[in-house]
């Protein structure tokens, strides 16, 4: 069963990307849009983990309005969330919501 997993750290993106890339053994690369700005993707055909400062790079409203406090905000689409779960506890992700796709 697939989740899609929103998780939330004080440390900013670049600095949670390292440290992600080692704990999941994944390499993110760089992307920017209007709505995120510079952020970090890694995705395969039913995978995908976002990693974006929650901050609107046009207004500086937080992107993640319920989670203001998280200065970084990853997001797992994944099979195997529950594997990514434990991994990225473990480096001090927090997990801040789960919602399972059908």
């Amino acid at each position: 069963m697939e989740h899609i997993d929103t998780y939330g750290t004080n440390m900013d993106a670049d600095s949670a990307k390292s440290l992600i890339e080692k704990a999941l053994s994944k390499k993110f690369k760089e992307h920017d849009s209007i709505y995120y700005g510079i952020y970090h993707l890694y995705q395969t055909n039913n995978e995908k983990i976002t990693i974006i400062t929650n901050e609107d790079p046009i207004d500086g409203e937080p992107i993640e309005s319920k989670f203001p406090n998280y200065k970084t905000i990853i997001s797992v689409s994944s099979p195997e969330t529950d594997h990514i779960l434990k991994k990225l506890q473990s480096i001090g992700m927090e997990l801040l919501r789960r919602y399972q796709v059908e």
